[in-house]
C-alpha cells in the first residue's frame, strides 16, 4: 500500500507539472510577456554598460590630454632645468675669474 501511495503522489506532481507545461505552451502570451520582460530588462542593462563605456571613455581621453600636457611641462622644465646649470657653471667660472683678477690686483696694490 506504502508504495502504491509513494506511486500516486509521484503521478500526481508529474501531472502537476506536466499540467504546468502545457498551460505554458498554450498561453504564449504569459511566455512571451516573460521573453520580452527579460528581454528589455537586458536591452536596458546594454545601455547602461554602453552609458558607462562612454563616460569611461571620455574620462580616458580627459586624462591623456592631461598627461600630455604633463609630460610638456616636464620637457620644459628639464630644458629649462639644462638652461639654468649651464648659467650657473657660467656664474662659477665668472667667480673664479674675478677671484683671480682680485687677487692679481692685490698683488699689484702690494707691489706699488
Amino acid at each position: 500500500i506504502s508504495t502504491l501511495q509513494d506511486e500516486k503522489l509521484s503521478l500526481i506532481q508529474e501531472t502537476t507539472q506536466l499540467t504546468e507545461r502545457i498551460q505554458q505552451i498554450e498561453n504564449p502570451e504569459d511566455s512571451d510577456s516573460v521573453a520580452k520582460s527579460r528581454y528589455k530588462t537586458l536591452q536596458q542593462r546594454i545601455q547602461s554598460q554602453q552609458e558607462e563605456i562612454f563616460k569611461l571613455e571620455t574620462g580616458l581621453q580627459d586624462y591623456k590630454a592631461k598627461c600630455d600636457d604633463l609630460h610638456e611641462d616636464n620637457e620644459n622644465l628639464l630644458k629649462r632645468n639644462d638652461d639654468l646649470m649651464v648659467l650657473a657653471g657660467d656664474a662659477r667660472n665668472f667667480k673664479d675669474e674675478l677671484d683671480i683678477l682680485r687677487n692679481k690686483c692685490e698683488k699689484l696694490v702690494c707691489l706699488k
